[in-house]
């Protein structure tokens, strides 16, 4: 019977690949737009994407179809929020 650590000690096991994006946004909406429709073109979008200096509508977060955004409001002036990638 297969238990979690035979299942994932096991050598020749394949990870499923986890993407991870970070970027800084310099509190531009175009540069925020650029990237999250760059995404669109890839195959597999990142998973996740930490957004440094987002930008923001009284402390609205920006949002982009098929990503949940998630922040602690109000969003600090040094936080980052991140962007799940919701298929």
């Amino acid at each position: 019977m297969e238990n979690f650590f035979t299942r994932y000690t096991d050598s020749s096991a394949v990870f499923p690949s986890f993407p991870i994006v970070q970027h800084n946004c310099r509190g531009s909406w175009d540069v925020f737009l650029s990237l999250f429709h760059s995404f669109t073109m890839l195959p597999d979008p990142p998973l996740l994407v930490a957004i440094q200096d987002p930008p923001s509508r009284r402390s609205v977060l920006p949002s982009f179809p098929g990503f949940i955004s998630f922040a602690p409001l109000p969003l600090a002036a040094h936080g980052v929020p991140f962007m799940f990638h919701a298929p």
